[in-house]
């Protein structure tokens, strides 16, 4: 589930270029939490781990740099 939990809302975003009602602050946290959670996945070897947050932080990065753009 946690690969999916953002789909959404980056394909809304994708989608209507509207990013109003978007917290800049939230995504930013996920994002920084990705990197740190991949930090975990990569001392551990766990390529579940790896996986999710590595795709976690593209849809995030790709949510916050629309943010940016269009905020």
């Amino acid at each position: 589930l946690g690969i999916v939990m953002f789909m959404p809302q980056a394909w809304r975003v994708h989608k209507t270029r509207n990013t109003e009602s978007i917290s800049l602050l939230s995504f930013i946290l996920v994002a920084i939490s990705c990197i740190f959670w991949l930090g975990y996945g990569f001392i551990l070897m766990a390529m579940p781990v790896i996986i999710v947050n590595c795709v976690l932080f593209v849809l995030s990065a790709y949510i916050i740099s629309m943010k940016l753009k269009h905020g």
